[in-house]
C-alpha cells in the first residue's frame, strides 16, 4: 500500500494531538481547507478524510457554510496521553534551570499537556533496554554530547526537520549529534570551558586581571601570588587556581599547552602522545610543585565550584552551565584562557540536547516539544534568564559583549579549533572510562609517561 494511502490517518493523529493537548480549544474553527492543505502539504481528498475520521470521534463538529470546529464537549475517553516525560540521566543545570521556562512556553499553547522530568542513574547505554522493561516509554531524553555516542540510534527518531535556522548554529554543533549523516538531538545550549576568576581576590593582591591573552607562566606567577596564607598557620585560606581532574575540564589547558592535528587511524588526532605527555606533566606540577591548586579536591569538580561560589578560589575552569555569572555573591569575570605560542586558540566544548525515543507514546507533542526547544523565542529567553549560552550566534551577540564572546571562545575563529572530547580522544575509549583510568595519576602514584603509554598502548 502506497504512503499516500495513510496521510489521512497521519493528518488525523496531529489534529487530534492539537485538541487534545488544548493547542485546538472547544468551540475553535479549524483554517480553511484550502489553507490546510497548503500548511500541511495534503492533498484535499486526504484532508476531508483526515476530518471526517475526528468528526466520527466526536472531536470535531461540521458547521454547514462555516467550516470545521472542535467539539465543544469533548469526549471523557482521551486519545492517548497528555502527558510528555522527560528523562535526564544524570542531574542536569539545563534541566534545572531552563526546562522550567522551555515548559512554560510550551503550555502556553498547549495548557492541556503535563510535561513530567524524572532523572534517572541508569548506564547511559542500557538505559533505554532497561527503561522498557520496567513498562516505561519516555518520549524525550536529555543527552549530553559525551554520552551520545553511547546511545543506540535505532531508539530513537531523526530530528532534521525539526530545526530551521541551520546557517546561525555552529556546524560542531550540529555534527556532535549526529549518526550516519542524520541528526538524532536538536541542540538546547552548549559552552565552552572557559576561566572564570573572582575579581576581588586579584585586587586585594594587587594583581591586573589580563585582558588580552597571556602565556602559561603569567598564569602561574599570578596564580602563586593569589594562593595566601594570610596568619601562616601553614594552611592555605584562597587557592590561586582549582584544576579539576575531569574529563571535561582539564583537556582544555592540554589544549593550550600542546595541539598538534595529525592523522591517525583515518581520524583527526588533536593531542598527540608526546604533546599529552608534557601537557599533564605540567598540570602536575601546578598540583605537587607549585602548589596553587588544592590537592584532595581535584577529582570533584563540583566542590571546587562551591569553592570557588564561597571565594577560596581565584580562578577555576568551569562552564556556562555550571557557573552562573548572574547569581554569584560577587561579579564573576571570564578571563582568556593562557595558552603557549604552538597551543590552540580554541576550547573544549560541551552541549545538551534533546532526543526524541522511537518508542514515545506521543511522537506529535514530542516534536512539537522539540521545535519550542530549537525556537528563538525560548533561546532568547534562555540566554537572558539564565546566562546560558543559545544555540544561536545571532542571539549570543545580543547578550554576550564583545569581551565575553573573546573570553568564552564562541568567534568563528575560536571554534574552529574548538573540539567535544571525542574529537580530541577518538581512540581512547569512553571518557568516563578514561577519567577513571586516571586516578593514579592525579594521585601522584603514576608518571604522565607511564600514563600515556597506557592510554595509547
Amino acid at each position: 500500500m502506497k504512503r499516500d494511502d495513510f496521510r489521512y490517518v497521519e493528518m488525523a493523529g496531529l489534529l487530534r494531538t492539537e485538541i487534545m493537548s488544548g493547542y485546538l480549544r472547544p468551540g475553535q474553527y479549524l483554517l480553511p481547507e484550502k489553507e490546510l492543505c497548503q500548511k500541511y502539504a495534503i492533498s484535499r481528498n486526504s484532508l476531508r478524510q483526515a476530518l471526517e475520521l475526528l468528526t466520527e470521534e466526536g472531536l470535531l463538529v461540521k458547521m454547514r457554510g462555516r467550516g470545521n470546529k472542535v467539539a465543544d464537549q469533548l469526549p471523557a475517553e482521551p486519545y492517548g496521553t497528555n502527558t510528555l516525560v522527560v528523562l535526564s540521566p544524570y542531574r542536569s543545570a539545563f534541566a534545572e534551570d531552563a526546562l522550567p521556562i522551555l515548559i512554560s512556553l510550551f503550555k502556553q499553547q498547549f495548557p492541556k499537556v503535563e510535561v513530567k522530568l524524572l532523572y534517572t542513574g541508569y548506564l547511559i547505554e542500557n538505559i533505554m533496554h532497561d527503561l522498557t522493561g520496567l513498562g516505561l516509554k519516555p518520549d524525550i531524553v536529555l543527552a549530553w554530547d559525551r554520552h551520545f555516542a553511547e546511545f543506540e540510534s535505532r531508539d530513537f527518531v531523526p530530528v532534521d526537520d525539526l530545526i530551521s535556522e541551520l546557517s546561525d548554529i555552529p556546524e560542531k554543533l550540529i555534527g556532535t549529534f549526529r549518526k550516519n549523516e542524520q541528526l538524532y538531538a536538536v541542540p538546547a545550549t552548549y559552552s565552552p570551558i572557559f576561566l572564570a576568576c573572582n575579581p576581588r581576590l586579584f585586587e586585594s593582591a594587587g594583581i591586573h586581571m589580563p585582558i588580552e591573552g597571556w602565556s602559561l607562566e603569567q598564569f602561574v606567577q599570578a596564580a602563586k601570588e593569589l594562593t595566601r596564607d594570610d596568619d601562616r598557620d601553614g594552611m592555605n585560606e584562597t587557592y590561586g587556581f582549582g584544576l579539576s581532574s575531569s574529563i571535561i575540564r582539564w583537556p582544555v589547558l592540554a589544549m593550550k599547552y600542546s595541539y598538534n592535528k595529525r592523522s591517525h587511524a583515518n581520524r583527526s588526532v588533536y593531542l598527540p602522545a608526546d604533546g599529552l605527555r608534557d601537557a599533564l606533566d605540567f598540570m602536575r606540577n601546578l598540583i605537587y610543585k607549585e602548589r596553587i591548586c588544592p590537592v584532595t579536591e581535584v577529582g570533584d569538580w563540583a566542590f571546587l565550584n562551591e569553592l570557588f561560589e564561597d571565594g577560596q578560589l581565584a580562578m577555576i575552569l568551569t562552564t556556562t552551565l555550571a557557573t552562573n555569572m548572574k547569581r554569584q555573591q560577587f561579579p564573576v569575570r571570564m578571563l582568556p584562557l593562557p595558552k603557549r605560542s604552538g597551543g590552540s586558540k580554541g576550547s573544549l566544548l560541551i552541549a545538551n540536547g534533546l532526543m526524541i525515543s522511537r518508542l514515545s507514546p506521543n511522537m506529535d507533542l514530542a516534536k512539537r516539544f522539540l521545535r519550542f526547544a530549537a525556537d528563538i523565542e525560548f533561546q532568547k529567553r534562555m540566554a537572558r534568564e539564565t546566562g546560558f549560552l543559545s544555540i544561536y550566534d545571532s542571539v549570543n551577540r545580543a547578550v554576550w559583549s564583545p569581551y565575553e564572546r573573546n573570553a568564552l571562545g564562541i568567534h568563528a575563529d575560536h571554534l574552529e579549533e574548538s573540539h567535544f572530547i571525542f574529537d580530541l580522544f577518538p581512540n581512547l575509549g569512553k571518557p568516563q572510562e578514561m577519567e577513571r583510568s586516571m586516578k593514579k595519576f592525579w594521585a601522584g602514584l603514576e608518571s604522565s609517561e607511564q600514563l600515556v603509554n597506557r592510554l595509547f598502548q
